[in-house]
């Protein structure tokens, strides 16, 4: 049986956020395939699509954090010693070239 090999996109090598090229109509096509297979198995509220990119390296002992406070309607991103936090949910992937067996 294979797997889908996920990597954290925190420690991927993304490209700078100002050499990535934004969305455009040659993206339509993939994102309308991505759509259907969502419907298609009920996660259309669960997935969704993010432009891959990086402001800043981080190290590997390194994580980003967001932090939210919902009373003042503010999310923060920070970056924080990996220390394994508890009740922390990792929440952004990207799919490695291949497939593993």
């Amino acid at each position: 049986m294979s797997t889908i090999k996920l990597e954290a996109v925190q420690w991927s090598s993304l490209k700078d956020i100002d050499d990535v090229e934004p969305l455009n109509e040659k993206d339509y096509s993939v994102l309308t395939e991505l759509r259907e297979v969502l419907l298609k198995h009920g996660y259309i509220n669960r997935f969704g699509i993010k432009l891959l990119h990086r402001h800043f390296d981080i190290s590997q002992d390194e994580i980003i954090m967001e932090n939210t406070d919902v009373e003042s309607r503010v999310s923060v991103l920070s970056v924080e010693k990996d220390s394994s936090k508890e009740n922390t949910i990792e929440t952004m992937w990207r799919f490695s070239d291949g497939i593993q067996a």
